[in-house]
């Protein structure tokens, strides 16, 4: 629920602990081409962002967005409020393109530029997390499709379909994610659908 509502995630919190693992690793040579253009990739974001020159402030997107998921794309949801969510965070971007307004300079600390930056990243991963609950078209731990239901109300699996672990693949800006599945066995229990009642 706080991922939905604040925009913070779990990956800040498990990032760390993979790169305790790399301490002693030798690093990448800064002269090298991969370097270089990732270096080079930064700069042009940042330099973008530092250019726009509107009056609203990132908050409102912020903002706005999380209103976007906890309304189409929150623990109870269906196929038409996922499938419409999309093209309204594609204008939301457009928007904050447009109208937003970065104070300051990208040359010293500027706390509207880290807002901004997040609010890009934010706005590529709501993306994502909607085309992923629209893929899954059944009810499944605490997410609610109404279209995926018992005649009880309660919630309804689709194993036949969706009993694997998923990982959707970064295809680049505006491509479509791929998404990997490796299937789910299980050996030692009987998997049963879970009662609220």
């Amino acid at each position: 629920m706080q991922g939905l509502a604040d925009g913070f995630f779990i990956l800040p919190y498990t990032l760390p602990g993979y790169l305790a693992g790399k301490v002693g690793e030798p690093c990448p040579d800064v002269a090298s081409e991969v370097f270089r253009e990732a270096r080079s990739a930064v700069v042009q974001r940042i330099t973008a962002l530092s250019a726009l020159q509107g009056t609203v402030p990132v908050d409102h997107f912020h903002r706005k967005l999380g209103g976007l998921l906890w309304e189409h794309a929150g623990i109870e949801r269906s196929a038409g409020g996922l499938a419409s969510v999309l093209p309204e965070i594609d204008q939301l971007e457009a928007s904050f393109l447009k109208e937003a307004g970065i104070p300051g300079s990208d040359k010293t600390v500027n706390q509207e530029l880290e807002k901004a930056i997040h609010l890009q990243d934010y706005l590529t991963l709501s993306r994502l997390m909607t085309t992923d609950a629209l893929h899954r078209e059944e009810s499944c731990g605490s997410h609610f499709r109404t279209e995926s239901q018992t005649a009880e109300g309660e919630a309804l699996r689709n194993d036949s379909r969706f009993q694997y672990v998923a990982a959707w693949e970064y295809g680049g800006e505006r491509e479509t994610p791929v998404l990997h599945t490796e299937p789910l066995v299980f050996e030692n229990i009987q998997v049963t659908d879970r009662k609220y009642r």
